[in-house]
This record gives C-alpha cells, sequence and structure tokens, in this order.
C-alpha cells in the first residue's frame, strides 16, 4: 500500500511540474532580454552597447587552447585573451569547430577585425593553417561567434569596456 502511495505521489508531482513549473520556466526564456545575466565578477566585454559574458585566457597553456574543440558558443559570450605587454599577437584556427569573429583590442580601441573566420580541415598541416594578427600591436583580443561584428555593427576605431578582470 505504501508503494502505491508512493508512485501516485510521485506522478502527481511530476505532472504539476510539468503543467505548472515549465511553462513558467519557458515563458520567462521567453522574455529573456538581449544582454546577458552578468553575476558578481563575471568578466564582460562590452562594445557598441553589446554585453559579452567572457571567459578569461591569460596563460600561456590557456591562450594555446582557447576556443579549441568547442562544439558551440552562446550568442552572448566569448573568450578574451589578455596579454601582459602588447604585441602583434597572430592566432589561428587549429582545432577550432565553430567560426569566429576575431576583434584584436589595444588598450581599450579595436584595431583589427577578422570578420568570419572559417573552420579548417582537421587534416591541414600547421604549416598550412591561415595566421590571423592585427595591423598594430594589442593587448587584448576578443573571440566571437562570426558574423556577430557585423550584426552589431563593430568597426575599427570603436571604445571597449573591459570590466572584471
Amino acid at each position: 500500500m505504501k508503494t502505491i502511495i508512493f508512485i501516485v505521489a510521485t506522478a502527481a508531482i511530476t505532472i504539476g511540474f510539468f503543467l505548472f513549473v515549465f511553462p513558467a520556466i519557458r515563458q520567462s526564456d521567453k522574455n529573456r532580454t538581449t544582454q546577458p545575466a552578468v553575476t558578481l565578477n563575471q568578466p564582460t566585454v562590452t562594445i557598441r552597447g553589446k554585453t559579452f559574458l567572457v571567459e578569461i585566457a591569460d596563460t600561456p597553456p590557456e591562450r594555446a587552447i582557447g576556443l579549441s574543440n568547442r562544439q558551440d558558443l552562446p550568442q552572448d559570450a566569448g573568450m578574451l585573451f589578455v596579454f601582459e605587454n602588447q604585441g602583434i599577437q597572430a592566432f589561428w584556427m587549429k582545432n577550432t569547430l565553430i567560426p569566429l569573429d576575431m576583434i584584436f583590442i589595444r588598450n581599450n580601441t579595436i584595431v583589427t577585425i577578422h570578420r568570419d573566420v572559417p573552420v579548417q580541415a582537421p587534416e591541414t598541416p600547421d604549416t598550412q593553417l591561415p595566421r590571423y594578427a592585427p595591423t598594430d600591436p594589442v593587448n587584448f583580443v576578443l573571440e566571437i561567434n562570426a558574423g556577430l561584428s557585423d550584426t552589431y555593427g563593430f568597426a575599427e576605431g570603436d571604445t571597449v569596456e573591459i570590466k572584471g578582470l
């Protein structure tokens, strides 16, 4: 008897969740703004009013891995590569599975944007992988989903606000 009561109660709770709680969650997703929900100390990069939640790559091993082998990247997210000294930082798409926009930044200004950088075939030898570099020395590189620089109208000379480093 206790087993039957337990099964009925579990079924009622499950049905209640799908009838009442789940639709409320889905409705709140529909009302979500285009700006990400920023948590305390979450690093962000803002350009032309568009804010991206970013992962930080500030050590040589983190910068070497970057976004390699990632299957996807949320639309309001990116990776910010941080360099102690300004320089001509060249990037490639080795083992990167998603096309990207690469935004090269000196202090708080966009220097160069490489738009719609394509994925390279896995069998491409390292010597044949294209390199993407800025026109002038930079100390930050922001990688975001390909096409977003055009979508939001980002351009060389735009001001960049970096928070949470």
